[in-house]
């Protein structure tokens, strides 16, 4: 079932979960593969270890299903029980009536990835067909699919079709109104037939349709990812308006695009502070806000960057100048702290921060900072799947 957790990709720890059919006369129960969190997969994930999150002497490497069907008084009756395809478990099931076919969708914790995103089963728990997004729609109309950290969200809630003889998944179009995660917008019904697991209807008009819409998405997305790559790949210099958004996202990019021994994963998280302008109705918390960047005492020695920066620049002196006084000989000890202020003002915040044992570091707000070469994009419309639309 969708949830605002997953939306949001936070996976809570799969459970063990029954799903019934429509007319209640079959039901799939299914049990996770255990995990010791949510935490410790994704961190397995990343490091390459598998199999991702299993506990001290697991041997178990798939999750496992149950089906039940009930006998003439009604009682539920063990039928089988097999392993799934899915590693830990799938998102949604599918069961048909008398359990004579079942259909998986998604894994967790990462949905619309995978070769078994779709798959069909018999009545006997044999796979029929496992299908990966790729296998049932073009390339780039899953790029450019609504898409999180984690997660594609490609369908809604499925069914099983009036007459029983398929699975009906609502594919979400890709819509260039659609933000990185959304959900609403427009869907149209995919048939995968539990007989042999063949998705039906793509060559039908209201598919046909739809995949021009689509293309029509994807080729504002496709101009959309390269202006942004475009940016990402050239210099930066420190905003030039009051976009506070922007400003931590600059302050960020400071430390990144500076500092060569990390690598992307290795990186430290950098705190940004920014001090808004005194008109702004929040302009006070963010006062106090920058205090504590300058007086928290640090608890990761030579990894605690912290970057501060403003649209006002002598009100962000003026205000560095009035802590000073307040931060103890070396409290910073430790810490990487870099200020964005101009050449005029350097002198005097050096200065205000000379007793604090920070690593300082000044950065004029029109000095231009290159991207690493290890971290530029491709931009060619060959690399990007959303961009492989064919020609009208």
């Amino acid at each position: 079932m969708f949830n605002s957790a997953a939306l949001a990709d936070e996976w809570m720890s799969p459970t063990k979960q029954a799903y019934e059919s429509a007319d209640h006369s079959a039901r799939l129960t299914v049990v996770p593969r255990e995990l010791t969190g949510p935490s410790a997969y994704f961190e397995d994930k990343t490091a390459g270890h598998e199999p991702a999150g299993a506990p001290a002497g697991s041997k178990t490497t798939s999750a496992t299903a149950i089906l039940e069907t009930r006998d003439a008084s009604g009682r539920w009756v063990t039928s089988w029980t097999k392993p799934l395809v899915n590693e830990v478990a799938p998102v949604d099931v599918i069961v048909a009536s008398d359990g004579r076919g079942i259909v998986t969708l998604d894994n967790w914790h990462s949905m619309g990835y995978g070769t078994d995103t779709i798959v069909v089963y018999d009545g006997q728990g044999n796979v029929i067909r496992a299908l990966a997004l790729e296998n049932v729609f073009p390339k780039w109309f899953v790029a450019a699919q609504p898409h999180s950290v984690s997660s594609i969200w490609w369908r809604g809630q499925p069914r099983i079709s009036d007459d029983g003889s398929a699975v009906v998944i609502p594919i979400r179009l890709p819509s260039s109104e659609l933000n990185s995660v959304g959900t609403d917008g427009p869907d149209l019904d995919l048939l995968v037939r539990l007989s042999d697991g063949k998705p039906v209807g793509l060559t039908d008009r209201p598919w046909k349709e739809a995949l021009v819409q689509a293309a029509t998405a994807a080729r504002q997305m496709c101009r959309v990812e390269r202006d942004y790559l475009t940016k990402w790949n050239s210099p930066i210099v420190a905003p030039s308006n009051w976009v506070e958004p922007e400003w931590h996202d600059y302050l960020r990019e400071i430390v990144y695009r500076s500092a060569p021994t990390w690598t992307e994963n290795e990186a430290p998280v950098v705190a940004t502070t920014v001090l808004r302008p005194p008109s702004a109705p929040d302009f006070q918390p963010s006062v106090n806000w920058l205090k504590e960047a300058l007086t928290e005492k640090t608890d990761i020695p030579d990894y605690d960057v912290r970057a501060i920066g403003s649209p006002n620049y002598e009100r962000l002196t003026k205000e560095i100048e009035e802590v000073a006084p307040a931060i103890n000989a070396g409290r910073l000890k430790g810490v990487q702290l870099v200020v964005v202020v101009d050449e005029r003002r350097s002198a005097r915040i050096r200065a205000a921060l000379s007793r604090s044992g920070a690593n300082l570091r000044i950065v004029s707000p029109l000095k231009q900072l290159p991207q690493r070469p290890e971290r530029m994009r491709k931009t060619d419309t060959t690399e990007l799947p959303v961009c492989q639309v064919p020609e009208r």
